[in-house]
């Protein structure tokens, strides 16, 4: 049996306690091996106390190496974050927040490269994971062996481009984000290259909500039994689009039309910039529109999509692919969104309204969403649209598919 090592790319571990797209979509992974057991599966991750009880409890076919961090390194990170975004007034308050953090997390993955053998690894969605192979030249024991698993655009080879260029294959989210990546290593060898879609697992949103917990959910935001709700999930940053999402409701005068903001800045931290700041100001203005949930934990919001009529999620960056997009489809919604990245290749012209990013954005959301609440026919057709897609997502597939690219010659 053929030994596979993730290594995931993040501070957040797996399980996926802390959340994160990655972490849960490799958390399926690890699902799957319980009963396939097709591999010998590994998985290097930060270390997090309820994540490694539960891969105790839970998961018994899968070995996981946990990496605790000095708590040192996130003081220094607190500094410069600190320093970056309060006194320079840069906006992307994440890209600074775990410099130290980071590199002592490769260091430590590199040792354990360098001592055990980890079989074919899968470098997670951070090009600074190719550090961790040219450290103690384990690029080298691994030659032919390594493969990189690309969510999101890759920006830095962090001096390792020689290394990257010897990787074995790179699995993209979408055909989109396989184009962009080509376009970064400059290697034009398409046998190198594959497409694995994003797979949620529809077992957390392929269920029903009774009429109770829809009542108690509705009561605790005061959302009436004829009230119209529009679903937004996400982080609340400006590439999700939610401002230009408030602003449009913003200029709908229907009072029975609510929006129901479930997330918060970046999963469940506290963080806080200008942007959110500014959000908190439209959502005051139309309280009686706008609710915003906060975090939710990730096994409740199959409860929100499910007592939604809409979901609107105008992505307003070069979304890889959008998780959100499956779970809405699963959950039997209709979609309003945007031609961004891969999210077209997730969804079709039946079950969605996709808009161009443009400056007409907003009026354009306003009208979709109109004429939607308004139209149950079309409501109706392009919800068993979603529901179409949504049963033909599968952990288990994506598991099966997962192993035969690498070991695809």
């Amino acid at each position: 049996m053929q030994k596979v090592t993730f290594i995931m790319g993040s501070v957040f571990p797996v399980p996926a306690t802390k959340g994160g797209a990655v972490e849960n979509l490799i958390e399926n992974i690890v699902k799957i091996q319980e009963n396939q057991k097709k591999i010998e599966l590994n998985i290097i991750c930060a270390y997090d106390f309820d994540a490694k009880k539960i891969a105790k409890e839970k998961y018994k076919n899968t070995k996981f190496y946990f990496i605790k961090i000095n708590k040192f390194f996130k003081i220094f990170d607190r500094v410069i974050s600190f320093f970056v975004t309060k006194i320079l007034r840069k906006k992307n308050v994440m890209a600074y927040s775990y410099i130290f953090q980071r590199l002592s997390y490769y260091r430590k993955i590199s040792k354990i490269l360098s001592r055990e053998d980890c079989g074919k690894i899968i470098l997670e969605n951070s090009t600074g994971l190719y550090l961790a192979l040219k450290w103690k030249n384990n690029y080298k024991k691994y030659k032919n062996k390594f493969f990189y698993h690309c969510h999101n655009k890759v920006n830095m080879d962090f001096g390792c481009k020689d290394i990257i260029e010897q990787t074995n294959k790179f699995i993209s989210v979408s055909k989109y984000m396989q184009d962009d990546l080509k376009l970064f290593t400059n290697i034009n060898d398409n046998n190198r290259f594959f497409v694995l879609k994003n797979m949620i697992d529809r077992v957390k949103f392929d269920k029903e909500i009774s009429k109770e917990e829809e009542q108690k959910i509705k009561q605790k935001y005061n959302i009436m039994p004829d009230d119209k709700i529009i679903i937004f999930v996400g982080r609340l940053t400006e590439e999700k689009g939610i401002k230009q999402l408030l602003l449009a409701i913003d200029t709908i005068k229907n009072a029975k039309i609510k929006i129901l903001i479930v997330g918060s800045y970046f999963f469940n931290t506290k963080v806080r910039n200008d942007f959110i700041n500014e959000i908190d100001k439209i959502i005051d203005r139309n309280r009686e529109k706008i609710i915003f949930t906060g975090y939710i934990n990730y096994d409740d919001i199959y409860k929100y999509y499910k007592i939604a009529d809409i979901a609107v999620l105008p992505s307003m960056w070069e979304e890889p692919a959008g998780l959100t997009i499956q779970e809405a489809e699963v959950c039997g919604l209709p979609i309003i969104t945007t031609y961004s990245g891969g999210i077209p290749e997730y969804v079709n012209n039946d079950n969605a309204i996709i808009l161009n990013r443009d400056d007409s954005l907003i009026d354009n959301l306003k009208i979709s969403i109109e004429m939607l609440l308004e139209d149950n026919d079309k409501r109706n057709k392009m919800k068993n649209s979603s529901l179409e897609i949504g049963n033909k997502i599968s952990i288990t597939d994506y598991y099966n598919d997962f192993i035969k690219i690498i070991n695809s010659l």
